[in-house]
């Protein structure tokens, strides 16, 4: 009855083509190809094939793995051999996979037809001798076993000159090292898993068998005359045995071969001459052919008859031409009788490349050396036949990788051990503006951008000299000058002497990141230093308060005296012009008041343009672009026209009063990847104002301090420092960002990003022009911890007609609350105080009196503490420093609201 193969692939195509290359090299074999949708198990059940070819991929809920355990389970088909077929790469871990899964073995797709035909061939024979085998299981166990061979002993098994093998307690052979391989003229792969009785010709099987019972006893058994089925000669063995591993279930047990012929027959020295010449040829790796004159062949050496698919004998006595695809044959022939006609020599002592022809019809290339011999009167010659698919397929690889070092993002560079440069990819003449004809033959030494000592460099040469990776940071400079930041991985690599022979360099392009990461530092440094800024005017501010309180009550009483008056007014005008500066503080700290509404850019500039033209020279000119539909944005009108304004005195001090000056608005939509760029950037729509100049520039250690409170590059008395400060603030507390593009000579522009609003949203105004009497007689408690702020307010509502109760904490205010509910009618607190804020303070005060009336000061802004509410409705706040008149205002407002 003939075989059946059942094959199962992933899909029907891949299970088609399967098909049409097995009818070719098994025609005597039955092939069936399963549905897709059916299970390996369900199909295997129907056909009962003698063997599964079987898909490692998943299909019906489960990959080829736990299909084929369920299939060698089941009743029907636990005799049925499998051979797992997976992707073309196939790791260790999957071959270990295969043989836990009871499968025979493991093959990647494309199939090699060779690799495929042999492992069918043995599989096969197997199921027919399974009376050597009677527990499939047992020989995953004995797999298993074999691998935790110790370290120690694998080297010494690998590298014995005795031919040696473990077997398991069934004779199976789970391991053998090269030496056996040699001796038996088989492959390594197809020896594992074999049963050692199968190995030999049926006739010395049962001799071989009773050797192997004895197997646990170790004792020492000599074999004569042993006809394997690999070989075409005998062999007398010397087969010594022992336990290998005591205790492990089932017992390994090793053997060592050895060829006794010489010793017991002597008188046979020629025909183990024979023997030892024959495994000469047949250890060889390339083929060995011998032909005569008429292109018959005489001998054929194992790597032959295994590189054209046949048997030794089958090619002993036929032509060579067999062995040609059509179009060689001929030429073969003609060369040879041309040859031995006149002697013409085309192909002899030449090697070349041609193509060869295995007994399934493929053709593969291969690499032919023919010599020739004379013996007597009769010409022969031999031939040396190296298959180069495997180079073939290196080649391939080889140009595959070239392409993938081609086309990756990365700059790949090859030197030599002096750093001359021997490769480069386009990326690297992306990167650096270098061709790879100017870059190759020259010393790395021409990326040097100077910024890097000799002691940097030492390291680095020292570290990849040793053999090691180096890893970090460089910056390089391009063909143009310009420096640019790298991340670079320098590996050497070494030859099999353990020398270093070359060094690659791969390294990305990391300017971005280090941008990004720049203006991360300095956003950090411009929060610390605004903080500070904020604190000191903060405190500067209760400073201001006191003097501003005092000096008006100054006035008051020196008003007989009119110098005196004058010289206290002056201290008053100076005062306020300390206001202005901590006001300054305070915006670019972003904990300014701000009045938020709906409004144009373009109204903005539109509003301001005579403001800006009396601002700047008449050698000036000035320019507005305004963008059309660019919609609206949510800002303080004040501060818009503040920020316009110090940017074009800065721009105006750059030009030095001369030049053109271009202020444009439009609308800019960032995407996703634009967005990583951008420090604090949201993909989005902007509303985008720049402000460009013709002057001077700006430095790139310049550029990293134009925002910083103080920080001016103008003479002394030319500028305070903090209008660039004040406009970056503004744009924070707007919740948008401000670039920067300048270079020395090139002018500056400074691009503003707004978040934009599509549609314009009704402002609120809550303004009221009634004029309020800003005298009283009501009692006013006063919380502030700053004695010098609580006396001045005492005297500025004192001199108004207001009594006035003083507390310098929010405990102490809500103790006076409990023990005399009825004695004020507002309550004047301080936003930030020790242990209890003024938020807490008036929450504490409204429990007690839930309509007391309350205004809060503070050096911050509203919203540091504020938006304090009893009920709905938010306590009123006014910022410190400030005079008695607008106090005094803000207090009778509140009292005689309702």
């Amino acid at each position: 009855m003939p075989r059946k193969i059942l094959i199962c692939e992933e899909k029907q195509s891949q299970g088609q083509s399967a098909r049409q290359m097995l009818q070719e090299l098994l025609p005597d074999v039955e092939l069936f190809v399963a549905d897709p949708d059916t299970s390996a198990e369900v199909a295997a059940n129907q056909l009962k094939p003698d063997l599964v070819l079987l898909c490692c991929a998943a299909r019906n809920g489960s990959d080829g793995y736990e299909q084929c355990r369920r299939l060698l389970k089941s009743k029907n088909t636990s005799t049925t051999s499998v051979i797992l077929t997976g992707s073309i790469f196939i790791s260790p871990s999957d071959r270990i996979r295969a043989f836990q899964s009871g499968a025979t073995g493991i093959i990647s797709r494309p199939y090699n037809e060779h690799e495929l035909r042999n492992l069918i061939s043995l599989t096969l024979p197997l199921k027919n001798e399974r009376d050597l085998v009677s527990d499939r299981n047992s020989f995953q166990s004995r797999m298993q076993s074999a691998i935790e061979i110790s370290a120690s002993f694998r080297f010494i098994f690998d590298y014995s000159h005795d031919p040696t093998a473990l077997l398991d307690a069934f004779g199976q052979i789970v391991e053998a090292n090269p030496s056996t391989c040699q001796m038996l003229g088989m492959l390594h792969k197809d020896l594992i898993g074999a049963p050692f009785a199968s190995l030999v010709t049926s006739s010395d099987r049962e001799l071989v068998l009773n050797a192997l019972d004895d197997l646990s006893e170790s004792k020492i058994d000599v074999i004569d005359e042993l006809q394997f089925t690999s070989s075409e000669s005998s062999m007398a063995l010397e087969v010594t045995s022992g336990v290998l591993v005591k205790g492990t279930q089932p017992p390994l047990s090793l053997i060592h071969l050895r060829d006794i012929s010489h010793q017991k027959h002597v008188t046979e020295a020629l025909r183990e001459s024979r023997i030892r010449a024959e495994a000469v040829l047949n250890t060889a790796v390339d083929g060995i052919i011998t032909i005569d004159e008429r292109g018959i062949i005489e001998s054929v050496n194992r790597s032959a008859g295994e590189m054209f698919g046949y048997q030794q004998k089958e090619l002993l006595g036929t032509s060579v031409n067999q062995l040609m695809p059509a179009p060689h044959q001929q030429q073969h022939d003609s060369y040879l009788q041309k040859y031995l006609q006149s002697g013409e020599k085309k192909i002899i002592g030449i090697g070349r490349e041609i193509w060869g022809k295995r007994k399934n019809g493929s053709v593969f290339p291969i690499e032919l050396a023919v010599s020739e011999v004379l013996v007597g009167e009769k010409r022969f010659f031999t031939g040396i036949v190296r298959d180069l698919t495997a180079r073939k397929r290196a080649e391939a690889d080889r140009d595959r990788l070239a392409m993938v070092v081609r086309q990756i993002t990365e700059a790949v560079l090859i030197t030599n051990t002096k750093g001359i440069i021997l490769y480069v990819n386009p990326a690297f003449e992306k990167d650096t503006g270098y061709s790879a004809r100017e870059a190759l033959g020259k010393s790395t030494r021409l990326l040097n951008s100077g910024r890097h000592d000799k002691r940097f460099f030492s390291l680095l040469w020292e570290t990849i000299l040793n053999g090691e990776v180096w890893t970090g940071r460089l910056v390089d400079r391009r063909k143009d000058g310009s420096l640019f930041d790298i991340h670079q991985v320098i590996s050497p690599v070494i030859d099999s002497t353990g020398n270093v022979v070359n060094f690659v360099s791969v390294w990305r392009d990391v300017t971005h990141e280090r941008q990004l990461e720049e203006q991360v530092r300095q956003s950090q440094k411009m929060d610390a230093v605004g903080r500070l800024a904020s604190g000191i005017a903060h405190d500067f501010n209760n400073v201001l308060s006191a003097i501003i309180g005092y000096t008006e009550i100054l006035i008051d009483k020196t008003r007989n005296d009119s110098e005196l008056t004058e010289n206290v007014r002056e201290i008053l005008s100076n005062a306020e012009r300390a206001t202005n500066l901590t006001r300054q503080l305070l915006t670019f700290s972003r904990r300014q008041t701000e009045e938020l509404q709906t409004l144009s850019l373009n109204e903005v500039l539109h509003s301001m343009h005579k403001l800006l033209q009396r601002t700047l020279t008449n050698d000036i000119e000035l320019v507005t672009l305004m963008g059309d539909n660019i919609g609206f944005v949510r800002a303080d009108f004040g501060q818009m026209e503040q920020a316009v304004l110090n940017l074009a005195i800065n721009a105006r001090d750059a030009m030095n009063g001369r030049g053109k000056l271009i202020i444009e608005t439009q609308w800019e939509t960032l995407n996703p990847i634009e967005v990583h760029t951008k420090m604090d950037a949201a993909p989005g729509d902007y509303v985008v104002l720049s402000v460009k100049d013709f002057g001077q520039g700006m430095s790139e250690e310049t550029l990293q301090h134009i925002f910083e409170p103080f920080y001016t590059t103008k003479k002394a008395g030319k500028g305070t420092g903090l209008g660039l400060a004040v406009v970056y603030g503004i744009i924070r507390q707007h919740h948008g960002w401000i670039e920067v593009d300048s270079e020395p000579g090139r002018g500056t522009e400074f691009r503003i990003y707004l978040p934009r609003l599509e549609a314009k949203a009704r402002n609120k105004n809550n303004s009221s022009t009634k004029s309020l009497e800003i005298k009283g007689s009501e009692t006013v408690l006063i919380v502030d911890d700053d004695d010098n702020v609580r006396k001045s307010i005492e005297l500025m509502l004192g001199s108004l007609g207001y009594k006035t109760i003083s507390v310098s904490s929010g405990q102490e205010a809500i103790e006076i609350t409990r023990e005399n509910p009825g004695g004020f009618q507002i309550v004047v607190c301080d936003v930030i105080m020790p242990q209890m804020n003024g938020r807490e303070t008036i929450q504490r005060i409204h429990e007690i009196i839930p309509d007391m009336k309350a205004l809060f000061i503070t050096g911050y802004t509203s919203t540091e503490g504020g938006n304090s509410s009893s009920g709905s409705e938010e306590i009123p706040v006014i910022l410190k420093p400030f005079n008695r008149e607008k106090l005094a205002a803000k207090i009778r407002e509140i009292l005689d609201s309702k």
